[in-house]
């Protein structure tokens, strides 16, 4: 059975846990499928911890490690840190920016994803890293056309209708044009691993996952994640027209 790859690229450690981490699990544990993690940075501009595990020098390693380890409860082929500094994705030079740009595409043109998964034009949470990191990816996914089309290219997003629930307006994507839905019921408890693994990412844990760190209730992590199927074979799809339940 051939093996097929799938390849997120994110801003920062926790990126991947925070949106995807079910979803990693589920396909990681599939025998003919390697899941490959990309971040950009190593989070040099996050929290230290509460109370500080590290120094501000020292943060950058100290998440490094912390990514490491949740990727192994979530069964990753293998992690690859592009090495830009935190905090910085929206300043960067057109000679910085293109060289982000072709670290993603030598990524796509040597790992040859199925499935590549990314933030949405609004990064999730409007974070301007998040968004950087969205504009270099779709870039790098035309620049590798010219070796390699991924068959599948996804946003991982949340519904306007969770954040509604939340009581957080004008934030998320429609959920008429969420067209794959993915069940990870059995996958939360190596959710909760993972997201307990960034320990000095305390404070968004608990503020995107309420009381979950303390009450250790899986019921606070939602059932299914959503995605966006925005291209396939190379072309945009009428995403409204687009509903699936699985990715593969």
């Amino acid at each position: 059975m051939q093996t097929k790859n799938i390849l997120f690229v994110f801003a920062h450690p926790d990126d991947e846990s925070f949106s995807s981490a079910g979803t990693i699990a589920k396909y990681s544990k599939q025998d003919n499928i390697q899941v490959y993690i990309a971040v950009a940075t190593k989070g040099e501009a996050g929290k230290l911890g509460d109370p500080p595990l590290t120094s501000r020098k020292n943060l950058g390693n100290y998440r490094e490690n912390e990514l490491i380890e949740a990727t192994k409860i979530l069964g990753v082929k293998d992690v690859i840190f592009m090495n830009f500094i935190d905090g910085t994705l929206d300043k960067l030079s057109s000679y910085d920016n293109q060289q982000l740009v072709q670290k993603i595409a030598k990524l796509i043109v040597d790992i040859r994803p199925e499935i590549l998964i990314t933030f949405p034009e609004d990064g999730i949470s409007k974070h301007k890293d998040h968004i950087a990191l969205h504009k270099a990816c779709l870039q790098a996914i035309d620049l590798a056309k010219q070796i390699y089309i991924i068959p599948k290219v996804y946003y991982t997003v949340v519904p306007t209708s969770i954040y509604k629930s939340r009581g957080i307006l004008n934030q998320g994507v429609p959920d008429n044009q969420i067209t794959t839905i993915i069940d990870i019921s059995d996958y939360r408890q190596l959710k909760y691993e993972a997201l307990t693994k960034y320990k000095t990412q305390i404070f968004s844990v608990n503020k995107v996952y309420p009381n979950l760190l303390d009450k250790k209730d899986l019921n606070i992590i939602s059932k299914s994640e959503y995605y966006m199927l925005v291209q396939k074979d190379g072309l945009e799809i009428d995403f409204i027209e687009y509903h699936e339940d699985k990715l593969l």
